[in-house]
Parts: C-alpha cells; sequence; structure tokens
C-alpha cells in the first residue's frame, strides 16, 4: 500500500481515516506525507528510523507519525502490523475538543514533558489493549463497503476509541493534568482552522473567543504546546502540502490560499515544517493523474 494512494483515498473520496493491514518487506524507503499516521505492530520486527531517532519495532509497538516527518522502516524481520491514517483537519475541527481531554490531548499536541519529540510518539501496548485497538481498527473495514458520505460519523466515532485506548496507555505511568481546558482554546483551534487566508494576530484571535489576548496566549500555549501564532503556521503548511499534493494550483496561488501572501515568506516557512521548498516537495511526493 503506498502512501500516494492512502492521501489519494483521503482526499479524493473524502474518507476522513483510511486503515491497513501490511506485512514489511526488508525495508520501506524514507518518506513523508500530509496526514496523520498511527502505525500499530502487530508481528516480526525491525526499526524504524526518523529525526527522533532509532525506534525498535516489536508486536504491540505504537508509532504516531504527524505530517512533514521523514521516517522509514529498516531490518524488518516478518515486520507486520496496521496502519490507520487520518486527515491532520480533523483535529483542527471535528476532534479540537479532544484538546479538553487530559490524555488524548497529551498524545496528539504532546502537552506532557518528553511525549512528543520532532511530531512523533511512540509507546507499547500490552496484549491486552493491543486486542482491543485492533478490533476497533478491523470495524473499519466493515465501514469501506459504506459510502463516504454516509459512514464519515463512524470514522470519527472509532477513531476517537483508538485516539482513546493509545492516549491511555501512553499516559498510564503518569497522573492526568489536573483541570480542565478552557472552552475558548478549542474555539480557537476551529477559529484558524476555518480561517487559514485571514490575517491572524493574537488579539484578534482573542477577540473571537472573549479573553484578553495574554490569558489566551497562556491558555492556548498550555494546551496545545506552543503559541497560537506559531500553531497557525503548522496548519498553514499542512494545509499548503495537502493542496500541493492534490492540485495542480501554483504554488503562489496556494500560498495566498492558506494567508502567506508573499511567495518568498511562504516558501520560507513551509521550509520550517517540511524541509524543503514547496516546489520540491511537490516534485518528490505528487502522484500522476489517475496514478494509486
Amino acid at each position: 500500500m503506498t502512501e500516494r494512494w492512502i492521501w489519494q483515498r483521503l482526499g479524493a473520496q473524502e474518507r476522513p481515516v483510511r486503515v491497513t493491514r501490511w506485512e514489511r518487506r526488508a525495508a520501506h524507503d524514507r518518506h513523508d506525507h500530509d496526514f496523520m499516521e498511527l502505525t500499530v505492530i502487530t508481528g516480526g520486527g525491525g526499526w524504524h528510523r526518523s529525526p527522533a531517532g532509532e525506534l525498535e519495532l516489536g508486536p504491540g509497538a505504537v508509532v504516531l507519525v504527524g505530517p512533514g516527518l521523514w521516517h522509514e522502516y529498516h531490518d524488518c524481520r516478518d515486520l507486520a502490523g496496521r496502519d490507520c491514517c487520518f486527515q491532520a483537519g480533523l483535529l483542527h475541527r471535528e476532534l479540537a475538543w479532544l484538546v479538553a481531554d487530559p490524555q488524548v490531548g497529551a498524545l496528539l499536541w504532546g502537552r506532557r514533558r518528553g511525549q512528543r519529540r520532532h511530531g512523533l510518539v511512540s509507546l507499547r501496548l500490552d496484549p491486552v489493549t493491543l486486542e482491543r485497538v485492533l478490533a476497533h481498527l478491523d470495524r473499519f473495514r466493515q465501514l469501506g463497503e459504506l459510502p463516504a458520505s454516509a459512514s464519515r460519523a463512524e470514522h470519527i466515532g472509532l477513531l476517537t476509541q483508538v485516539l482513546g485506548e493509545v492516549a491511555r496507555a501512553a499516559g498510564a505511568d503518569e497522573p492526568a493534568a489536573e483541570g480542565g481546558v478552557d472552552p475558548a482554546v478549542a474555539a480557537a483551534l476551529r477559529a484558524l482552522a476555518d480561517g487559514l487566508a485571514e490575517e491572524w494576530t493574537l488579539e484578534r484571535l482573542a477577540a473571537r473567543t472573549g479573553l484578553a489576548a495574554d490569558r489566551l496566549g497562556r491558555l492556548f500555549r498550555a494546551a496545545v504546546g506552543q503559541p497560537p501564532m506559531a500553531y497557525l503556521n503548522r496548519l498553514r503548511a499542512e494545509q499548503a502540502a495537502s493542496l500541493l499534493l492534490r492540485s495542480g494550483r501554483p504554488v503562489a496561488e496556494i500560498g495566498a490560499a492558506v494567508g502567506w501572501q508573499d511567495p518568498n515568506y511562504c516558501a520560507r516557512r513551509f521550509r520550517e515544517s517540511y524541509g524543503c521548498s514547496p516546489r520540491a516537495y511537490r516534485a518528490r511526493f505528487a502522484a500522476p493523474p489517475g496514478s494509486c
């Protein structure tokens, strides 16, 4: 199953989540993508390499990779597992409320110290939790028989269950954070995602949420792990990457569509997230029309 095929299925058919079963070959070359990828290892052994370093894999190992992070597999020995790929936009819209969940919020937004490095989370599931997670993932196969427009809610519901199981396993040895996340933070997440091209400032965002700018900045950073404007640049880079792969629009037009009006500024910001220029990213990862 190729990365190109997965993003085509996620985008062209508007399926928010795609789960595949696989057996690795001797290696899986370095690559990245514009969606979230949760990999659960079910058998065999091998190694995962990313900017976060080397990770030994075996049954029960879980790797959560964010958009734009290069990674690869090597020295694989009958390695098998599931890939659960989902649109990053879900975290900023339908699932933005999860930022208020102490454990799931820490998993997805990296609030817990040491939880996330370079956009990657890794952990190991106990056999009982692994069985429950695989049962949830296998249910996605049944949804594949339904029209995408008729199964979006079920996709998101199942994904929430999977993330909940993984998050509880990740935080099993640490106490949950006390207190909840201010609803203004979730509102800010949605506002940024729905208005990427707007000329945002912290003050303007705060006005949308009803909080003072300095208070929103503190709450947002505590919940999400970075300031609002840094988070906005991350969203813009993710959307730009998606448009680069899924459309033939000029780079300058894509930059303007996500809020980067100046092409040079767009290229600089995109490189900060993906390590290359928008044109280089498109040349490397875009699939020819109609290919899988």
